[in-house]
């Protein structure tokens, strides 16, 4: 059985990934500033005693060292942590103002997680992070600032990942596009990304089974960046 944590949790993509790693047989600890929403997200899943939830602010090296104590105490040893903090926000060159916290988000708190978390990963286990497709094509113009901060996270993820190859943890990113969707409606190349099709790519990127891909950042739009 794998022991899951999901930092920055959301009712979207979070809860298609809580459902799918249930799915898998996994233990699964859920975390978020929100505890209201993380109430909503065990009651809706129903998971019992495999799906424990913390609130917690991971902005701070403090309160990610609360959460990943809460998940070694809960779960033991974390055999893949996701990081889903992010945001998102538009601007441009002529009024930057999202600039700060998108690096903020996408960064620098990705950063401070993943460096609380070695202390409870051991060979073996994997790190993912939850870049965007308007980092592999042509970025719009209006998303200057989130696209620099996505764009630092897939250099960010390939650094991790060759700083923990001596570890034996391997670490990747997912690349969505719009994260919205009904899969048994699914069109190749659409613009919506079902969460469930996202989240079985989540759960095979952090299983053994993908033990060969390490640093890398996977597109999970459907070819949507081609259509641009």
């Amino acid at each position: 059985m794998r022991n899951i944590v999901i930092v920055g949790v959301s009712e979207g993509l979070g809860s298609s990934m809580v459902a799918r790693y249930l799915e898998s047989g996994c233990r699964i600890l859920i975390s978020a500033r929100n505890e209201e929403k993380l109430v909503r997200i065990a009651e809706k899943m129903k998971g019992g005693g495999n799906l424990i939830y913390t609130p917690g602010d991971v902005s701070s090296r403090e309160g990610a060292d609360a959460v990943l104590k809460t998940a070694k105490q809960r779960l033991g040893t974390v055999d893949a942590l996701v990081i889903q903090v992010g945001g998102y926000g538009e601007d441009s060159i002529k009024d930057y103002g999202m600039l700060d916290s998108m690096l903020e988000n996408h960064v620098r708190i990705p950063i401070t997680v993943v460096s609380s978390a070695l202390a409870v990963m051991d060979r073996g286990s994997s790190i993912l992070l939850v870049s965007s497709a308007e980092t592999l094509g042509y970025p719009e113009p209006n998303k200057m600032s989130y696209t620099i901060a996505k764009s630092s996270l897939n250099r960010l993820t390939e650094s991790l990942a060759s700083q923990l190859l001596s570890s034996g943890i391997r670490v990747n990113a997912v690349a969505p596009s719009y994260i919205h969707g009904d899969a048994g409606k699914y069109v190749l190349g659409a613009s919506g990304n079902p969460p469930d099709l996202i989240a079985k790519v989540v759960d095979w990127i952090t299983g053994d089974d993908s033990t060969l891909i390490n640093g890398a950042i996977i597109p999970v739009d459907g070819g949507h960046r081609f259509m641009r």
